[in-house]
């Protein structure tokens, strides 16, 4: 499993493949968003923010773009992507039950609401 620890590169961020449990075992800090959310690009959009927190909250891509968001679920996963690219870090663990928040992504929910 990916995770995410604190260095020196782009956004103060780069990956490691490590457990969540070894990662927060050695001390990573997974909650510094605050300070690389002024650096991001000018393309995120705060749709992709409300799409992130519906997911979020509903727990599942089809529920919040059926229920939620009353779009298809494909284009719902695909603004996911998107900001998951301009975020430079993997927000989203999906599965077949549904989707779960990655340490980044519970560390960037507080700060999109």
């Amino acid at each position: 499993m990916l995770s995410m620890a604190k260095t020196s590169g782009w956004f103060g961020y780069a990956r490691f493949d490590m457990s969540d449990a070894e990662a927060i075992g050695r001390g990573v800090d997974f909650v510094s968003w605050g300070q690389c959310l002024p650096g991001m690009g000018e393309q995120m959009e705060l749709r992709h923010l409300r799409y992130f927190v519906a997911v979020a909250e509903a727990g599942s891509l089809t529920v919040a773009a059926e229920q939620k968001l009353h779009m298809s679920q494909p284009s719902l996963s695909r603004q996911i992507r998107e900001l998951e690219d301009e975020v430079g870090a993997q927000l989203l663990s999906r599965s077949p039950r549904g989707i779960e928040l990655t340490p980044a992504g519970r560390a960037f929910l507080d700060h999109a609401r």
